[in-house]
């Protein structure tokens, strides 16, 4: 079970999907798979990208899953997030490094890194342990 945010390469005036454009073709990619690469290692320089579709980095408190897929060039990366300690700022600083936007898939919006993005963060959380609890 994780928290999961899509990563593209969307304008920074776009508030919504719709906004972006209706085909995944009118959303330029992120790059080929090795700039992605690059630029996954320049923010997070511990992730393990053996599988060059797909990578990983334990944080301290979270784990961040880099789901990019076999494309190349890379279209879009969906990244798993699970943990309890704060992961926006890792979010962001990906973001802020590349200029890629990250669309929360459970509230349907793009990150703005503020109060919204930790409420979504912290009820993703909650469910995760309600649900959790049911099975322990």
């Amino acid at each position: 079970m994780s928290w999961d945010i899509y990563i593209m390469s969307a304008p920074a005036g776009a508030s919504t999907l719709e906004e972006v454009g209706p085909e995944e073709a009118d959303i330029e990619p992120l790059g080929s798979q090795q700039e992605v690469h690059n630029a996954i290692r320049a923010v997070f320089p511990d992730a393990d990208l053996t599988d060059p579709a797909w990578g990983i980095f334990d944080g301290d408190g979270y784990s961040i899953e880099f789901n990019m897929g076999s494309d190349d060039p890379v279209g879009g990366m969906i990244l798993h997030v699970r943990g309890g300690d704060d992961v926006i700022p890792a979010i962001k600083a990906l973001c802020d490094y590349t200029g890629w936007r990250a669309y929360d898939i459970g509230t349907g919006e793009f990150m703005g890194f503020d109060a919204a993005s930790e409420e979504s963060w912290r009820k993703w959380q909650a469910y995760r342990d309600r649900v959790v609890g049911r099975l322990g």
